[in-house]
């Protein structure tokens, strides 16, 4: 079973980077005295196994860890199974699932100048009447470190942006 990679910044259709490290036939520990014959292949969705466009890359000199960049092609699928082979070393696995935000609409808005979080909310809300959003809408209002914190369905209101109306 491959191992799953920290996969949270990988993105459906866009460039990602990882790093592994190759383990040593001989002494079953990193290889360490340089990697040669470095390969890696890749099968979105379990297809059939593909070369990579880029080749691995030992990150430092006798490290025993590499690099690869997998192209904003190679991450159009819901899963990736990548392969890295080198010379003198056991084939190392990865499993990535990028994330699929393709359909999703990200605004970015910040409240700005506030003394109190109930008016940073009314802020946020007005933000979100003003862009005439769909009636029935559902909005999700996510902190720095991606946590949910408060999410609403928007109803239809008269068009106004009175004060009253978001309280």
């Amino acid at each position: 079973m491959p191992t799953p990679a920290n996969s949270g910044d990988a993105v459906y259709g866009q460039l990602y980077n990882f790093s592994i490290s190759l383990v040593s036939t001989t002494t079953n520990d990193i290889k360490t005295g340089g990697l040669s014959g470095l390969a890696a292949t890749i099968s979105k969705d379990d297809g059939t196994f593909a070369s990579t466009a880029n080749t691995p890359v030992e990150i430092a000199t006798q490290s025993g860890i590499v690099s690869l960049d997998l192209t904003a092609t190679e991450m159009t699928c819901s899963k990736a199974i990548i392969k890295i082979t080198a010379t003198g070393c056991y084939t190392s696995a990865v499993q990535i699932a990028p994330d699929d935000l393709r359909g999703t609409y990200t605004d970015l808005f910040t409240a700005q100048s506030v003394i109190k979080p109930s008016q940073m909310w009314k802020q946020i809300w007005q933000y979100l009447f003003n862009r005439n959003v769909l009636d029935g809408a559902q909005q999700t209002l996510y902190n720095d470190a991606n946590i949910a914190l408060a999410t609403c369905v928007v109803t239809a209101g008269n068009g106004n942006t009175d004060k009253e109306q978001m309280s």
